[in-house]
Parts: structure tokens; sequence; C-alpha cells
């Protein structure tokens, strides 16, 4: 093997990756699993990659500078334009909170560490996910990670193959590598399935989690020389490949656990795709000119993609409509291709007229590319997101809620005694637990989520003469089979079989969100089956509803709209009323089961008017739903007014007062 050949179906297939994957985060419904479009990405990269390294080895011209060099020139000149044209953006359609994030992110991104700074913040499914147009670069800097590693291992194993050849074993000098590349992907494999439950998002991100993936690409570069001669069974490898992608594509969500083991599908068909190549009669689907020349423009429409559907997001913070949708396929299309012809190419074949570049100067023009993205973002963070770009008044009200936001996770007790999932071990939290819910003379508890740390906080408020146990960790609703959160609602179920004689009541509450109507009668028996365990302990069970929640990120509604006039009436505009409507059925289902039930919504929102504003004047949530402690305190109140004494509350019997 000493040339590399141009193959026009892998274009087509770099075409079906980008579109899946834009087709997911434009949010068309069909394309629930899109995301997946990244992992044939990383399927094609460890192929190409893999069967250049080999080729320039065999040949005695493989030289690591050439190499990065050549992936400078394809990588780093679209990049840069993107990053500088998002930083723009931001600067004039960002709130100070999320441009400092921006800008926090764009750092990572230059030095490819992208990945692991978004592991730290948070999982690429979570809600703030729209606010953060640099999400999508966690991907490349798994590519650069592997790119890093993956040359010097190779040329180590080729380098053994003489050695081999001596050895009782020549069969390895030509399934060596193979064999390891086997080994490792198992084992990355396996690591991410155990993984998963405990950390997901640490799957999602990190690289050495999807080594499988670029090792089914690079096991390719050996195994083809096998492939078929039939064009029937070249024909019905494609179909199975394409089959097996797009099974992922339309039948994966966010719900599956991923990567691991169901990465496999689509990677394994990825691998039969370009396995069956050419000669397949069914590469007519990928290598005619659209799949081609969508191929060719599929990294800058990877770049451009995902900033333009935040940024029109964050702009106008509503759901998009389907001409929305198309418009923005239609301008991240046209924008790539721009770039492609513009950026990529001149760049990629030859540096533009007059700018003759070596190997150290491409070094360090990177280098000094790094400085100018670099030392902008650095004055972002430190200036706080540039908040002088908005009105004194915005400003002010952004830093009221930030700091609202630090006073909530502050009074909460996050990370301590209401636990952190993502970052708190059970073990951890129990060792905290004595001390942040010691019993007294009388107890009541609370069990759930955060937004029931929000319920604890509001009912300590409002009965101080009794304490209030804490037993809530961050996404442990009752229905959530996450381990952590099994553990603690088995050590919440122990602590209160074991202490039922001094507990007064549970109180038990968590978030459905807005698409709870479609199957409220889940939610109801897994909340129910809860409350019996814990009723046959002989305690008094309470369910409280969901709260109040916006259809977007309140500080983010309010730095779009620039100016303080009628910012009550502006803020419920965007009430979710999906989770009112949730609140309705929820009660009625429970009613049938026989489960005292309080709604928040009805104590907030008397006779459904739902204030978006506390006295002060700041909003009462801090994110989507989440309550300020002035809120808590407000429903503390307004708790303590309709039920007055705890014995009534757990009877769920209302009074004029206590």
């Amino acid at each position: 093997m000493t040339s590399v050949t141009y193959r026009p179906e892998i274009d087509g297939l770099r075409a079906l990756a980008v579109l899946v994957v834009v087709f997911f985060h434009v949010g068309f419904a069909p394309f629930s699993g899109g995301f997946v479009g990244v992992d044939v990405f990383f399927v094609i990269s460890g192929y190409l990659i893999t069967r250049l390294i080999r080729a320039d080895h065999e040949a005695g011209r493989f030289s690591y500078a050439t190499f990065y060099v050549r992936r400078a020139r394809r990588l780093f000149p679209a990049l840069f334009v993107v990053l500088v044209a998002s930083f723009v953006a931001a600067f004039f359609i960002l709130s100070p909170r999320f441009f400092e994030e921006f800008a926090d992110s764009l750092v990572c991104t230059t030095f490819f560490v992208s990945n692991i700074c978004f592991w730290w913040q948070s999982g690429y499914f979570d809600a703030d996910a729209i606010y953060k147009p640099l999400l999508h670069m966690w991907s490349l800097s798994v590519e650069e990670q592997f790119y890093l590693i993956w040359p010097t291992v190779l040329v180590a194993l080729l380098a053994l193959r003489p050695r081999v050849e001596r050895s009782r074993f020549p069969a390895l000098t030509e399934w060596g590598v193979p064999l390891f590349l086997l080994v490792a992907g198992a084992i990355s494999v396996y690591r991410a399935d155990r993984t998963l439950d405990n950390d997901a998002a640490a799957v999602f991100y990190f690289a050495h989690f999807r080594i499988g993936e670029f090792a089914v690409g690079a096991a390719l570069v050996w195994l083809e020389k096998y492939r078929p001669r039939h064009t029937l069974t070249l024909d019905g490898l494609m179909l199975a490949g394409l089959a097996m992608i797009l099974a992922a594509v339309f039948l994966y969500t966010e719900a599956t656990p991923f990567p691991g083991t169901s990465a496999m599908l689509p990677c394994i068909g990825a691998g039969l795709v370009i396995f069956a190549g050419g000669g397949a009669r069914l590469a007519r689907l990928l290598d005619n000119r659209v799949a081609i020349g969508i191929g060719l423009i599929s990294y800058s429409l990877y770049l451009v993609h995902w900033p333009i559907v935040v940024f029109y997001a964050y702009a106008t913070a509503q759901d998009f409509q389907p001409v929305e949708q198309w418009g923005m396929v239609a301008a991240s299309i046209a924008i790539a291709t721009a770039m492609y012809f513009w950026v990529e190419q001149p760049f990629r074949r030859r540096p533009p007229r007059g700018v003759a570049l070596n190997n150290r100067q491409v070094g360090l023009a990177s280098a000094a590319l790094a400085v100018v993205l670099v030392a902008p973002a650095a004055y972002v963070s430190a200036s706080g997101g540039m908040d002088w770009r908005m009105s004194d008044e915005v400003a002010a009200m952004l830093k009221t809620v930030d700091k609202d936001a630090r006073a909530r996770r502050a009074a909460t007790r996050s990370n301590r005694c209401h636990m952190v999932t993502r970052t708190q071990s059970i073990g951890e939290f129990a060792r905290h637990f004595e001390a942040c819910s010691p019993l007294g003379e009388r107890n009541i508890a609370v069990v759930g989520d955060s937004h029931a740390a929000d319920l604890w906080l509001a009912l300590s408020r409002a009965y101080k003469s009794v304490n209030v146990i804490q037993l809530t960790g961050a996404g442990c609703d009752p229905w959530t089979e996450h381990p952590k959160c099994v553990q603690l609602r088995e050590f919440a179920g122990r602590f209160i079989a074991d202490n039922a004689g001094s507990l007064d009541g549970v109180a038990i509450t968590a978030r459905l969100g807005s698409d709870a109507a479609q199957d409220i009668e889940r939610y109801a028996d897994g909340v129910a089956d809860l409350a019996a365990d814990y009723a046959a302990a002989g305690v008094p069970v309470v369910v409280f509803g969901p709260q109040p929640e916006y259809s977007r990120d309140v500080p983010t509604l309010v730095a779009t709209r620039r100016t303080m006039d009628d910012l009550d009436g502006f803020l419920r505009a965007y009430l979710d009323d999906k989770v009112i409507r949730a609140d309705r059925l929820y009660a009625d289902a429970l009613a049938r089961r026989g489960i005292p039930y309080v709604s928040k919504i009805a104590l907030l929102c008397p006779d459904g008017d739902c204030a978006a504003l506390a006295a002060d004047g700041a909003p009462l949530v801090t994110d989507y739903g989440h309550w300020t402690v002035a809120a808590s305190r407000l429903f503390g109140k307004r708790l303590r007014a309709r039920y007055g004494t705890v014995e009534n509350l757990f009877g769920a019997r209302e009074t004029a007062g206590d």
C-alpha cells in the first residue's frame, strides 16, 4: 500500500453525516438521533488518517511535521474564521453571563480541550446547550486528541513489523495492528458502558471513550483488501451499512444511553459503507454530484451551523417554525460553500499569493492566531462578560439575577446537603447528611430533585419550629434510573423507615417538564409507588406539583429585552402553558390514586395569574424555573396561609390560618 486514491463515496458519507447533525440541531423531530452523525465522522477520520499514515510510512516518506502541518492547513483557517465571526456575533447578541461563558469556551476550543471544558460545565443535552455557540467544537477537540496520539502509536506498531516477521508469530505482521485496534476498541466500549450510569457526560465528551469508533475506521485499512468482488454482495453491505446509520438517526433519542455499545450501530454501519466502497451500485447514492458537493463543504458546514442556530435562538427567544428551520439550513449551506472556496481551498492546496509558509512558519502562524483569539477572550472573562454593552438598568438587573442564583445555591446547600450527582457520590452525601439534617423534636422530610431543594427552603422558612430534613439530589426525580439517584432514593427510604416515629410527614416533588402531559399516568404511577413505600412505614405523604416554568431562560429573556419597561408582562408571555396543563392532569391522576396533592402553581398563580417579578422588581426564578430565595419565601408564606399547621398540610386540609 503506497498510494492513497480519492474515494468520492466517502464524501457522500460525509454529506449524510453532516446533514443528520444539522437536521437534529435545527430541531427536525424525525432526526432525533441525528447526533450520531458525529460518530460517523469519527469512523471516517479513523479510516482516512490511518490509511494516509500507513501509505506514507510504507513509502518511507512519513513525517510528523508534514502530517501536523497538513492538519493545520486543513482545519485551522476555517476554524479561525468561524471563531472570529462567532466572537463578533456574541459581542452584539449574548448577555454578559453567556458572553463570559462563550469566551471561556473559545479559549478551550483554541487549545482543543473544549470537550473537557464542556464536560466540566454540563451535559451535551443540557438545557443551557442552546446558549453555547461553540458546544459542537467538542468533537473537533476529540479528533485533535486522536491526531495527537494515534500517529505515534501507529508508527510504533508499524516499526515493529520487521521484528515480528522474525518472531514465532509472523501472522502478527499483518494482523498485529487490527488485533491491537480490536482490543483497544473493545476496552473503550466496555469502559464506556460501565461508566455511563455514573458519569454519562464524561463518556460523551472524553476521547478515550470514543476509541472504539475511530478503531472501526482504522481497522478497515487492513480489512479492505478482503473486499468481495461480487457487486450484489457489495450492494448488500452498502445497504446494510446505510440502514444501520439511518436506524440510529431515526430511532435513537436524547434518552438513549450513548455512546458505548449503542454507538457501534452507526459506526459499524459507516464501516460497512466504507468497506463496500465504490464497487457497489448503491454507491451512486453517495458519489453523485450533490452528495459529493455537500461532503466537500461538510467541515465548514459543521463549523457554521451550530452558531447560527444558537444566535438565532437567543435573539428570537422562541421555538423554531419550519420556515425558520429550513432558513437556518440554507444559510448554513450558503456560508459553508463560500468558506470552502474562499477559505478552505486557498490554504489547503496552496497559501494565498505571496504567503509561502514552511512548516516552522505554519507553526508560528498557528501560535499567533491562538494569541489573537485568546487575548480578547481573556479580556471578556476578566470584565465579567463586558456588561457595559447593556444599558445600566439591564446590567443591574442581570447582576441581581446572578446574585440571586448564587444565593439560591448557597441557601439550598448545593453540593453538600443537596446532592449534585455529577460531582458528588452517595457516600459523600451520607457523610454530610447528619450535620445537614439532624433530627429534632418535630420533623418533616423533603424528597426529590432540585425543585425539591427549592421546596425544602420554602418549608424551612414557613415552618421555623419544625426541622425540615433534606433528601434531594440534582435530577433525582422519582422516575429516573440514574444510579446515584437510585442510591439516594434507597438512602431516603431507609432513613424514613428507620425514623418513621419521628416524622410528621414526607413531601415529594420533582420537575415534570413541558412534555409530561403526554405521559402523565407513568409519572403518577412512579410517584405513587414512592408514596406508598413511605406510607407503609406509617408516615403521612403529600405530593407537591411542578413549579411554573418559562419556555426560555429568564436571564436571557431579560438580556434580549434590553429594557426594563413592562418586564413583568414581557416575561409572563413566556410562561410554559404545557407545565400548567400537566399540573392539572397530575393532580387528577394522583387524586384517583388517593394521594394528597398540593399545587404550587395554584398557590403562586391565583386565578391563573403568575407574577414574574418579586416585590423588589427582580425575577422570581434564576433560570427557566428554579426559585430565587425570595420566591421560596413567597411560596412558603402562601402555603402557610392556605394550610396553617403541619398537621393540616399533611392532611391536605386547608385552613384560614394557624
